[in-house]
Parts: C-alpha cells; sequence; structure tokens
C-alpha cells in the first residue's frame, strides 16, 4: 500500500495561504499526484482511490470526476449539499 498525503497550504512545512486556491484548482493537484502515483512501477493504476476528510470532502470527488479511471472515493466528514 502506498499512501499520499499533504498539508494545506500553509500549515507545517506547507507553503502559501490555503484561503488561495479552489476545490478546483487542489482537485487538480491532487489528480497530478494520482497521475505520479500511476506511473510509479509499483502501483496499480486500477487500485487508487481517494479518501477525503472535511475539504478534502470536497476535493476527493471532483478529483475521481477528472480521473475517471480511481476506482474508489472515500469521505469523511464531506460536503453537506449537492
Amino acid at each position: 500500500m502506498a499512501v499520499v498525503a499533504f498539508e494545506k497550504r500553509g500549515c507545517g512545512a506547507s507553503e502559501g495561504d490555503w484561503r488561495e486556491g479552489s476545490y478546483q484548482v487542489l482537485a487538480e493537484e491532487v489528480a497530478r499526484f494520482v497521475d505520479a502515483l500511476g506511473d510509479h512501477p509499483y502501483i496499480d493504476r486500477k487500485r487508487i482511490g481517494l479518501m477525503g476528510h472535511s475539504e478534502g470532502g470536497w476535493v476527493a470527488p471532483i478529483t475521481a470526476a477528472k480521473r475517471r479511471h480511481v476506482p474508489f472515493v472515500l469521505v469523511r466528514v464531506g460536503p453537506a449539499v449537492p
């Protein structure tokens, strides 16, 4: 199993400001992580899933829509509206 986790912009050692960047921008960044993992020789691209918590509950489904080969999304504490 491989896991990629990242900090919100401007939190911990991360650069930037978490108030900048839309969900679409964040989802595109996550999509690039998905692509990079899928290019790794030990990773099965067809088994890469996403888990989102809080803000990630918005970002993970948007990312999965951008990368149709993502077979599952787990949302912990996500959006309460469509």
